[in-house]
């Protein structure tokens, strides 16, 4: 073969113009904004009420007002101590969980209204952590914050623990303006001995929260863009941020093999309902989370009078696939369900392989989904819901059942501070 015969086999193309609309990225310049003079700064707040023991309340104001900047979503943690009131023994925090399972209830209040409550909050978080999360959360990190799943604090020796706190309007999508609020207060109601402290043999007495603090990162922009901003909205507009908050209840699962619960919601954007069931004794007793045996129907859902579900929700599988339906994890590869298993210690709960024949009886979560979409840009994405009512049929064992509801609410705030809760 001759060089003549390899360039006669050259293909040559005509050369084509291409629009702007066809050049790929990496080869136009960015259009990315630069971030303004700004610095960063780290807060800690003590409790108001300093060291509480079950069923006392811990508050902290944060600092708001001119030069105060905004409040990082997503950055604030409870940091404290416990102490375990026990003869010589073996402690954890009960509920398969952490630290966290202290936290009765929180609530947020901007300029002295209510802007969230959570009612419950330790046990939405537990089961949102066994289900809508990753074993190496759980696992490592939870672990090195709050001791989540294990078993083995000896007598009444202090733990140092870190919950990073989960309410919707801390974590939304935009950091709060704390410049625009006249104040912002965080108050952490505690949970009872019983449902708080897990004790292998020798029932715990009381349990101390002492050094309660919260810490936070705070954004400081320059002084101009607090103005420029508070003019803007004097003229009649609106800072707002689209916030996902949680409605819980609690009814006896004793009641009955249906339960019947209506709730009036009035809501524009309910994401999703949710239940489970769990016992409810001594400290020296663990609280699963169960589904006390389906039955009937298993989970019905109406809204407005209109049944959601018109097939039962009965076989684990299908429990299964809409309660991460209703998460927004179904055929989600990163986030998963996280089993538990019963330890040599007492059968004590720590996390483990998720083995489906062992969802029933200690990691239960069940739901249906009410979202319209699932595209991360939409707010109220959720549907229309005045009255809402959901039957659970199951064995009727004694305990509580836990009826979780998710909704999107819009929270805003106008130059003077003034709150309003969009629902």
């Amino acid at each position: 073969m001759s060089l003549s015969d390899v360039n006669a086999n050259v293909r040559t193309f005509p050369v084509i113009s291409a629009s702007s609309s066809e050049i790929p990225q990496a080869c136009l310049s960015s259009n990315a904004p630069r971030p303004m003079q700004s610095r960063i700064g780290m807060k800690q707040v003590l409790s108001q009420t300093g060291s509480q023991t079950s069923n006392g309340t811990l508050l902290f104001p944060l600092g708001c007002g001119a030069g105060q900047g905004f409040l990082k979503a997503g950055s604030v943690y409870l940091a404290g101590t416990i102490n375990v009131t026990q003869g010589a023994n073996t402690w954890s925090f009960n509920l398969s969980g952490g630290a966290d399972a202290i936290l009765l209830r929180s609530t947020v209040y901007v300029n002295g209204a209510i802007a969230e409550q959570t009612q419950n909050y330790n046990r939405i978080t537990q089961v949102l952590d066994q289900h809508c999360s990753t074993s190496g959360y759980v696992q490592n990190d939870l672990f090195a914050l709050s001791l989540k799943g294990v078993v083995g604090r000896v007598g009444a020796t202090n733990y140092n623990f870190v919950v990073p706190l989960k309410n919707g309007v801390i974590n939304a999508q935009q950091d709060i303006p704390l410049f625009l609020c006249n104040t912002l207060q965080i108050e952490l109601n505690l949970e009872s001995v019983a449902n708080a402290i897990y004790s292998i043999t020798t029932a715990a007495t009381e349990y101390t929260i002492s050094n309660a603090r919260l810490i936070y990162q705070v954004f400081f922009p320059e002084a101009e863009y607090e103005n420029s901003m508070r003019a803007v909205l004097a003229s009649g507009k609106l800072w707002q941020a689209p916030v996902k908050s949680w409605y819980n209840i609690t009814v006896s699962n004793s009641s009955g093999a249906t339960k019947s619960q209506a709730i009036g919601l009035n809501m524009s954007s309910v994401l999703g309902v949710f239940h489970f069931t769990q016992d409810a004794g001594a400290t020296t007793v663990p609280h699963y989370a169960t589904a006390d045996t389906p039955a009937g129907q298993g989970l019905r859902v109406f809204t407005d009078g209109n049944l959601v579900n018109s097939f039962a929700i009965l076989e684990d599988g299908v429990i299964f696939a809409e309660m991460k339906r209703a998460l927004g994890c179904l055929g989600d590869p990163e986030r998963s369900s996280i089993g538990v298993t019963a330890s040599a210690d007492a059968n004590a709960l720590v996390p483990a392989n998720f083995v489906l024949n062992n969802y029933r009886v200690n990691a239960f979560f069940g739901g249906l989904s009410l979202m319209k979409s699932f595209e991360s840009g939409f707010s109220m994405a959720g549907s229309a819901v005045s009255q809402m009512v959901v039957e659970v049929t199951n064995a009727g064992s004694a305990g509580n059942l836990y009826i979780c509801t998710a909704y999107e609410q819009i929270m805003t705030l106008d130059a003077m501070g003034n709150l309003q809760m969009i629902r």
